[in-house]
């Protein structure tokens, strides 16, 4: 290889390495930025999402806040853990949630998880207020993905027996 590239001609030697040069250039454009910048462009338009989200949340947040300082809080006392599976599943289909729960599992000690796809913001806030309200289900873990149409979303909830509200 070395004895080919010195009987080259020194122009011939110069085409090449400019030649390799501007491949390498390309290599690490196609391999490595281009890649980045996509990265980068999906994590812009999540960032978006999810600020639309928070946008879209936060006055709600405000009424739920507002509601529970004027005493719209768990009238009666709370449930056994071994019904909270029972009462949370009718509630949601009450609530009109019975197409949207794909999985609902019990968790060890006295909680109960459920998975919605497709359910309206608005049904799921509803359902869960009804629960706390009416059985002190209080919501241990709660993460909502934002999806078409408007207002609806994927949610994952993790629900516990409460403590025991009179």
């Amino acid at each position: 290889m070395k004895n080919w590239w010195i009987g080259l001609a020194p122009r011939e030697r110069l085409i090449l390495m400019v030649g390799g040069g501007f491949f390498l250039l390309f290599l690490f454009v196609t391999r490595v930025m281009q890649p980045l910048n996509e990265k980068l462009e999906s994590a812009q338009v999540e960032l978006q999402d999810r600020q639309e989200l928070l946008a879209w949340l936060q006055p709600r947040a405000e009424e739920l806040r507002s509601r529970r300082a004027d005493g719209d809080g768990p009238k009666q006392t709370t449930i056994d853990a071994s019904d909270l599976l029972v009462v949370a599943d009718q509630q949601a289909k009450a609530a009109g949630l019975s197409d949207s729960i794909k999985r609902t599992n019990p968790e060890a000690g006295n909680g109960v998880r459920i998975v919605l796809e497709q359910a309206r913001f608005d049904d799921v806030v509803q359902w869960l207020a009804q629960l706390y309200r009416q059985s002190g289900v209080e919501v241990e873990n709660l993460a909502i993905t934002k999806k078409d149409p408007e207002g609806y979303v994927d949610a994952r909830v993790s629900l516990r027996a409460g403590e025991g509200i009179n």
